[in-house]
């Protein structure tokens, strides 16, 4: 029987440690992919610029119902932004010479050194508003 022990040891030795490298195999690839960092800054100011011509809160015209993507021009100013953006970042929105902002001092301000700032997120759209062909210019920087 310990002749037996004595065949089979090696053949043990072999299996656990094979077993051991598998384990640790997935629980390193587990840990990479539980741990890894999602950047979702473009989604964000993707839903903060969408927010700005689809909500009757924002810019979009309403009677009836809301027509999204086309702007009310009455409702386009710095305080609807404000009222209906509750957000840290600064957001921004240009029609015709026609400016409006969160604060638009610290937009104009962040905009040159967004780029050089490893916190900071900056996202420019161009939008095509009404059947007129405005285009809307919409910006956003994120600074976490």
């Amino acid at each position: 029987m310990s002749s037996e022990l004595g065949e089979r040891l090696p053949y043990q030795i072999v299996v656990f440690a094979t077993i051991a490298i598998m384990v640790a195999a997935v629980v390193v690839v587990l840990n990479l992919s539980v741990n890894q960092e999602i950047k979702v800054d473009g989604f964000k100011s993707d839903l903060l610029m969408k927010r700005l011509f689809y909500s009757s809160d924002c810019f979009a015209y309403e009677d009836e119902r809301v027509y999204p993507g086309i702007i009310n021009f009455s409702k386009f100013n710095d305080e609807r932004i404000k009222e209906c953006m509750e957000t840290t970042n600064l957001v921004y929105a240009k029609l015709k010479n026609k400016e409006a902002s969160n604060d638009i001092l610290a937009y104009k301000d962040q905009l040159n050194f967004c780029k050089l700032k490893k916190n900071c997120y900056f996202e420019e759209k161009y939008v095509l508003v009404n059947d007129k062909e405005e285009i809307m210019n919409f910006g956003v920087i994120m600074i976490e």
